[in-house]
């Protein structure tokens, strides 16, 4: 990830920790590629306030499409690290390994 521009080293207040889950693909446990990356956000999203918008209800959003002109949507289907961090936001997302410590940027 490093190398592809996805993360980079930095110093930050802020480290949660990595985990390893078990992906569903059928590998045996001693296969690395049955495991993937992951990072454990659980104590920061306790103190994240997050801001409340009200939601329309869907069958209200069904109901007006024919009326829309234009519409649009975000597709996340093909894979993770489509959508840019804000770079003020950066140092929150450190996470520690023994190399050090790495943020999503």
């Amino acid at each position: 990830m490093l190398k592809e521009g996805t993360i980079i080293l930095i110093q930050s207040p802020y480290a949660s920790p990595v985990v390893l889950c078990r992906k569903n693909n059928g590998l045996p446990p001693d296969n690395p590629e049955a495991y993937r990356f992951d990072v454990d956000y659980r104590k920061l999203n306790a103190i994240t306030k997050y801001p409340r918008y009200p939601l329309p209800l869907i069958d209200y959003l069904i109901m007006n499409i024919p009326h829309t002109e234009i519409m649009s949507t975000l597709d996340l289907r093909s894979g993770y690290f489509q959508m840019a961090v804000n770079p003020s936001d950066t140092v929150k997302t450190a996470f520690v390994t023994k190399n050090g410590t790495y943020a999503y940027c």
